[in-house]
């Protein structure tokens, strides 16, 4: 398995012959909106450019997977990555819940099942939802939590990939039960667990 970053949450995800694209951010540096209003800091989104190697990366892309697109979340899928995928008509992966939003928007969609307990095929192996927690108290009315996936692929490392989610109770036992675990994340997402266990850091390439 190999795991190419692009931008904080974009990234691709390589074993066989499949390349998954997951959260495809694709704009300009600079294009979008700020995200923090608050506190002073108006840098408008993307901070930075794609990285040079992101166009032959792009062009290999068998699939794509997203976790959560509405409410403004375009640091998970902008306008240049709806536009990309509209072209190429894809196959993506995604909740029942942005289902109807993506095919609104000429987008390939295949949607997963609601229970988020439920295995399912995915090339050789599975693929299943894991509830994310995007913010707590007030700031989770205002949140589109979205969801996690947690894929294993037969001689392959088992990988989550959490999307938003702050570090709930589901997720730690997550950690618990199944060990040897890769976890992709946001960076706003970072906490620890035990080491032996899994990875919960910024996203790295994996070789």
């Amino acid at each position: 398995m190999k795991i190419t970053q692009l931008r904080n949450a974009t990234i691709i995800v390589e074993f066989g012959d499949c390349r998954i694209l997951v959260d495809p951010m694709l704009a300009g540096k600079g294009v979008l909106p700020a995200l923090r209003i608050f506190d002073g800091q108006r840098q408008r989104n993307p901070v930075i450019d794609l990285p040079p190697e992101a166009s032959s990366a792009l062009e290999s892309v068998t699939h794509c997977l997203i976790t959560h697109c509405q409410k403004g979340h375009f640091d998970h899928l902008d306008k240049e990555a709806k536009k990309w995928l509209r072209e190429r008509q894809i196959p993506v992966i995604c909740t029942p819940h942005d289902a109807r939003y993506l095919r609104e928007r000429g987008i390939n969609v295949h949607p997963l099942p609601e229970s988020h307990q439920q295995e399912n095929p995915f090339f050789n192996g599975t693929v299943r939802t894991v509830r994310c927690t995007h913010g707590v108290g007030l700031v989770a009315m205002f949140m589109e939590h979205g969801v996690g996936y947690l894929i294993e692929i037969p001689g392959e490392p088992r990988l989550y990939l959490s999307g938003d989610t702050v570090l709930t109770p589901v997720i730690r036992d997550l950690f618990h039960v199944i060990n040897r675990t890769y976890a992709s994340c946001p960076r706003a997402a970072r906490s620890s667990t035990s080491a032996k266990k899994s990875s919960w850091a910024s996203p790295r390439s994996l070789n």
